[in-house]
């Protein structure tokens, strides 16, 4: 099973039996170089999270731009220009969700996806907007929940390309998330986590704890 290009579970496993999340700095011997074991399942997990989910929102994010802007002079393609919102904020839930599972080392998200979201947002400085519990569960609510079950978001409750932050509540009943800042808040908050990952501090330590106890249980050890 592949569970990154060009890596195998089978490939993981054998890495899996050298790492060890109390050390960093253990090294392998790699085409003639020396390079860290745990840099190397950070890269594994990064390339896998990027190519599944992060560069396919890129792509969408790039052919809109592209379209809208020769749509600017051309009726025609104005007509039939993709409007891939709703999409870009699904998956960058579902990597949201991904990531704060890693974090947690919890295996079966069922009847946890609000307090892993929830969790992320509040945690996540890429997200300032965010710095209440209440307004995290609102998010998850009326965004998450409303795309991911009808496909859709409810009043006035909209996903748009501009906005002055990643999120912008107008008032009670009214927020916009400016999907392309939000993710890059994301995406910025996803590389922050492969950073601490390689930290030498009780919270790196913790964080491999839990990152390789979810990444065992995708290779099924």
């Amino acid at each position: 099973m592949e569970i990154a290009p060009g890596v195998t579970d089978a490939d993981w496993n054998r890495l899996r039996d050298k790492l060890c999340p109390d050390n960093i700095d253990e090294t392998i011997s790699e085409n003639g170089a020396s390079i860290k074991l745990w840099d190397k399942a950070v890269h594994i997990f990064k390339s896998r999270i990027e190519t599944r989910y992060i560069k396919p929102v890129d792509l969408l994010i790039d052919i809109h731009r592209q379209q809208k802007q020769v749509a600017a002079t051309d009726m025609n393609i104005e007509k039939d220009r993709i409007r891939p919102g709703f999409a870009i904020l699904t998956l960058d839930f579902i990597i949201i969700e991904t990531i704060q599972g890693f974090k947690s080392g919890i295996l079966d998200h069922t009847g946890n996806s609000q307090e892993l979201i929830k969790n992320f947002l509040l945690d996540s400085s890429e997200f300032p907007e965010i710095y209440k519990e209440g307004f995290a569960v609102f998010i998850y609510k009326a965004f998450r929940c409303q795309l991911t079950h009808k496909g859709q978001t409810n009043g006035d409750f909209l996903v748009s390309d501009s906005g002055a932050s990643s999120i912008n509540k107008h008032s009670y009943d009214s927020t916009t998330i400016n999907r392309n800042k939000f993710h890059e808040a994301v995406c910025g908050a996803f590389t922050r986590y492969c950073s601490e990952l390689l930290e030498n501090t009780d919270n790196g330590r913790t964080l491999r704890r839990n990152f390789l106890v979810k990444f065992d249980s995708i290779c099924k050890r």
